[in-house]
């Protein structure tokens, strides 16, 4: 039996996206090409807020 790679795009939320693809990379699969949703502006200075 041959093991063929998988070749797929993401889409998804930032804040989901994190977890799901933490998931796929442990299991060694890793998308072709990943779309996000821009960070946006909080807070009264409207400031872009990193997560980690």
């Amino acid at each position: 039996m041959q093991n063929k790679k998988v070749s797929f795009i993401f889409f998804g939320t930032s804040e989901f996206s994190v977890f799901v693809l933490d998931e796929l990379k442990e299991l060694d699969l890793i998308p072709s090409l990943v779309i996000t949703t821009p960070d946006k502006p909080k807070g009264r200075k409207l400031s872009l807020h990193l997560r980690k």
